[in-house]
């Protein structure tokens, strides 16, 4: 049998003085990116410019195209409202590649880990 990932989807969220980290799990594909936005939209809701939103990628096993379609628009939304988004994912993995291949690389900085993302000054 296999496992249904899109079900394991999710979102936790850690607050830190530097910026909002999205811890993400499952999968971030057609099946899911309805869902996925709405919580990343409740997520970052509250923030105020000049905050900034790291979409920590390292543990998702899944990026579709629908789900970077999402991802695009999420950023955008963070753009206009004055917030810096920096993305997360695992060096050489599937994600990371999908990551670049999307384009998502293109609006948002890229990291290779947590601490790279967190310290990068724009």
């Amino acid at each position: 049998m296999f496992d249904d990932v899109s079900d394991q989807f999710g979102i936790s969220s850690i607050s830190t003085p530097r910026a909002l980290i999205l811890q993400v799990t499952g999968a971030i594909d057609l099946s899911t990116s309805v869902s996925a936005q709405a919580q990343f939209q409740d997520a970052v809701a509250e923030l105020l410019p000049p905050a900034v939103l790291v979409l920590d990628l390292t543990v998702i096993e899944v990026l579709s195209a629908a789900g970077a379609r999402m991802m695009r628009e999420l950023i955008g939304q963070c753009a206009q409202q004055g917030v810096a988004v920096r993305l997360v994912a695992r060096p050489g993995s599937v994600v990371q590649r999908n990551v670049k291949i999307l384009g998502l690389d293109e609006v948002a900085p890229q990291f290779g880990d947590l601490d790279q993302a967190l310290d990068f000054e724009c």
